[in-house]
């Protein structure tokens, strides 16, 4: 019982063999700037747009009288 535990612990250490594969092509500057730098600002751009509608039109439906809630901290 010990030895299956103990190789079960141990095998994330081990040293894992490559198949001797090379690496591909490097992105040229255009794509790697597309693939990291534009797409992820414009998921965030995204969400955040959408947040905000989101957060307009809940004020707009809530009456003056309830207090301010935050959309990303309340718990309904």
């Amino acid at each position: 019982m010990s030895l299956l535990i103990s190789v079960l612990a141990m095998r994330p250490l081990a040293v894992r063999q490559e198949d001797g594969s090379l690496p591909g092509e490097p992105l040229p500057l255009l794509e790697g700037l597309i693939w990291f730098l534009f797409i992820p600002v414009a998921i965030s751009a995204l969400v955040w747009i959408l947040v905000s509608v989101y957060d307009k039109s809940e004020k707009k439906e809530v009456a003056t009288k309830e207090p301010k809630r935050d959309i990303l901290t309340s718990i309904e």
